[in-house]
Order: structure tokens, then sequence, then C-alpha cells
């Protein structure tokens, strides 16, 4: 636990909480940008999910799957994201689940601003990309397939990496490459994601907090949390 931090101090959620195991809280989420909105956070204070160890993170992607599940039949189908360690003010791993209509998703949003990405097959991948690069932005889509997203600058690219993704152009590598480590990832600011979200479920005003109707976002909480509840008993 964290002095100061929101996601350490229970009393912070108490009355939006879901479930909780050994391990992770799960809460309706402050933002309800769908009703169904829900954040899944470790109660171990770390930056992002790839801190966890092995089993953890095991144990995250199980649990994750109940959530979804349960989503699925309240409601639809989700997104899911993480910021890693980037573009937010809480330093708390925090995954952002958001059930939204069919045929929605952030892939070509979030695939226009960066230029490295790599679909994983499990979470126990994200912590060898922590390991790695550092920093990643997590997402899966509604069928589930993920992607890491890497907001990191060219120049910390292994060699190996860029030779192996321009497999077919080796004899002209070295002035792409070149080319490649003048340039610079995007910065991830704050709410980056839920702009690209607000853009892809075509609801521009979440950018905008204080265009959010309090009296009907604290409804659509407690909705979400006792919608859920039952299938976590």
């Amino acid at each position: 636990m964290k002095d100061g931090c929101i996601l350490c101090d229970h009393k912070q959620f108490e009355e939006r909480l879901i479930f909780e195991n050994e391990h992770f809280y799960l809460i309706s989420a402050p933002l309800q940008i769908n009703v169904g909105s829900v954040l899944l956070f470790p109660k171990q204070h770390i930056p992002c999910l790839g801190d966890l160890e092995k089993s953890q993170l095991a144990i995250a992607g199980e649990t994750i799957k109940h959530i979804v599940s349960a989503l699925s039949e309240e409601y639809n189908k989700p997104v899911i994201y993480e910021y890693g360690d980037v573009g937010t003010a809480v330093k708390h791993a925090c995954l952002h689940i958001v059930p939204v209509a069919p045929q929605t998703d952030l892939y070509q949003g979030l695939k226009s601003d960066f230029r490295i990405w790599a679909q994983i097959y499990s979470f126990y991948a994200l912590h060898t990309i922590r390991w790695r690069f550092g920093n990643y932005i997590f997402y899966q889509n509604p069928e589930g397939i993920i992607t890491a997203f890497i907001p990191i600058s060219a120049q910390t690219v292994l060699w190996s990496d860029f030779a192996l993704s321009h497999k077919d152009q080796r004899p002209f590598l070295m002035p792409k490459f070149a080319e490649f480590l003048t340039e610079v990832f995007p910065k991830i600011g704050p709410r980056y994601l839920e702009m690209i979200l607000a853009k892809a479920i075509e609801k521009p005003e979440l950018i905008n907090l204080d265009k959010t109707d309090p009296e009907l976002n604290n409804e659509r909480q407690v909705s979400t949390r006792d919608q859920l509840k039952k299938y976590f008993t």
C-alpha cells in the first residue's frame, strides 16, 4: 500500500466493489463510458501489470476470462486496455474493461500512432515486454486478440529486431535504420486511450469530464456493481 494512492485506499472504492480475491479488486469504473465499465487492479501497489509475477499474471488472465464472460452475458463483449507505466496520473496498475457494441475496435486508431506493436497470446508476455522495453500499452479487442503497443523512442529498438522485421529488405537496411532512429513515438498523455475509445463509439463528449452528468454517471456505477455481483458470488 502506498500513501496517497486512490487504488491502495479501500475506502475510495468500497461502495463500487464488485469482487475481490487474494490478489485483485474488481470495481465499477469511476467513469461509466458505457454501462458495465469496470476496473481490475492488483492489491499490490505496482506501476503496471507487467510488473506482476508470472503466477499472478496467470491469475489475472483467468480472472479476466470470468469478467469477459459476465460482461458478454449481461451487456456486450468488452474492449480491455492498460496504460502500462505511461499516460496516467495514478501510478497503480489498472485494467480498464468496457463493454462495447459489436465490431467496435480501437486497433486501427492505436496502430496509426505507433510504429512498433506485437500480437501476444497470453498475459505472461507482458512480463517479458515490460522487462525488455520498459513501457507498453496493452489492448484486447472484443474477440480476445491481444496487442502490445510500445511507446518508446526508436533508439531503444535493437538492430536484430529491426533486421528481423525487415528481412525482405536486408540489402537496404542501413539507410532505413538510420531514418528509423530519427523518429520518436507519440507522447501518451492523460486520457489518450479514452479519446480513441470515445471516437470509436462516437461519444466525443467523454473526452471532457466537465460535460459528464455526475448523477447519471453515479447511477451507472451503482447499476454496474449490482448487475455484475451475481456473477462473482
